[in-house]
């Protein structure tokens, strides 16, 4: 697969980053023109269990979107979720000449250690003010400042948890499992996937197919009528 040259020019400042941050610092570069395996690069994986060639999160796909109508050049410190630990995560919009989004850099910070030592010198009436403030700094985090539905990012392994997770968000807002929807209430269904960015993913409409016990060209029917 051939890497657009911009991106390529941040693989090593993806690399120098995940060394000086170290281990609890999981430092991402995702091509937004390849979302289902978007991952170029990946430092301190670990953290989250990716690794290269993986599909960007639900928040990225929602996220091409949103730069395109925003024109954002960042998100900074808002709370992200992976593999049962609470993140501090970062994403930095990376454009062409053009101001096209094309890529991610993506920073996410395991606060687990911070909370531990931040709850423990808390239990110490001698704490001392100056190390409770930093620590507090450390583990800062807010709600993403969007209209994305969710309130932070929750990070899949691969394609496969990624199309779940979508599948799994998308009923819990309708209330009912997929196989008691009605026809108007697939529609409805695929238009909460629709906004949220689920059909940016190549091979998405035959996955949401095989799960509602539909033909793909029933889906893209019902794509064209909440277009209309």
């Amino acid at each position: 697969m051939k890497i657009n040259k911009i991106l390529k020019s941040f693989i090593p400042v993806t690399e120098g980053l995940g060394k000086m941050l170290g281990e609890d610092y999981e430092v991402v570069l995702h091509d937004a023109k390849n979302p289902e395996n978007s991952i170029l690069h990946i430092e301190n994986a670990s953290l989250s269990g990716r690794k290269k060639g993986g599909p960007l999160t639900d928040l990225g796909l929602f996220l091409i979107q949103y730069y395109n109508e925003n024109k954002v050049k960042y998100l900074v410190n808002y709370n992200a979720n992976a593999n049962n630990k609470k993140l501090r995560a970062t994403t930095l919009f990376i454009n062409d000449e053009n101001d096209d989004l094309i890529g991610f850099l993506c920073i996410n910070y395991d606060i687990t250690k911070a909370e531990k030592l931040k709850m423990a010198l808390f239990e110490n009436e001698e704490s001392i003010n100056y190390i409770k403030k930093l620590l507090n700094q450390m583990t800062e985090t807010h709600d993403l400042d969007t209209n994305y539905e969710n309130k932070s990012e929750t990070i899949p392994k691969d394609f496969e948890e990624l199309i779940d997770d979508y599948i799994h968000n998308a009923q819990k807002k309708m209330g009912k499992s997929i196989s008691e929807l009605s026809r108007s209430e697939k529609i409805e269904f695929i238009s909460i996937l629709d906004k949220r960015g689920f059909f940016l993913l190549k091979g998405s409409v035959e996955e949401l197919a095989k799960k509602l016990g539909n033909s793909k060209f029933t889906i893209y029917a019902y794509l064209r009528e909440i277009k209309s």
